[in-house]
């Protein structure tokens, strides 16, 4: 009888790291697997918080092809307060499968419009207070000037 215990408690465990993984991968959706890849950890990446992400477009420099992301998202903190941000997500595709590369963090309190034309990812403030980032045939650049912040890019850890 003892013999059958550990097993049932190895096929309980085992049951409830797939509904996990399974809530995990519905967190960020097919993103999921290059942000994690990625080290991605900015944020809620257990999926304890809430995530909106949206396709922003996609920046075109030469042959180089970047796929961009808008990502607004709420941790849960203990006492029942939830703090949040703003994240523009840089990917590429490398071997036909889709490669995290970074990230940028916008500072403002305001969730930003972001969109794609050209070289060039914008974000809905004004020109003076800084409202793209321009990529080139080096990729995403080191920093950006957005609405009123410098924002660097984090870039991923492989």
């Amino acid at each position: 009888m003892r013999a059958q215990r550990p097993a049932f408690a190895l096929i309980v465990l085992s049951i409830a790291a797939l509904a996990s993984a399974a809530t995990a991968k519905d967190c960020y959706g097919v993103l999921q697997r290059p942000l994690v890849a990625g080290g991605f950890t900015d944020n809620s990446s257990d999926c304890e918080g809430t995530n909106d992400i949206k396709y922003a477009g996609e920046v075109s420099v030469g042959e180089l092809r970047y796929k961009i992301y808008s990502l607004l998202y709420t941790v849960p903190h203990a006492g029942g307060f939830s703090s949040g941000g703003q994240r523009i997500l840089v990917f590429r595709y490398h071997d036909n499968r889709l490669v995290y590369r970074g990230s940028y963090h916008l500072d403002s309190l305001v969730d930003h419009k972001v969109w794609v034309k050209g070289s060039r990812v914008y974000i809905d403030a004004s020109a003076k207070h800084g409202n793209n980032i321009q990529f080139t045939k080096d990729g995403p650049p080191v920093q950006a000037f957005l609405d009123q912040y410098i924002a660097g890019f984090d870039e991923a850890g492989f």
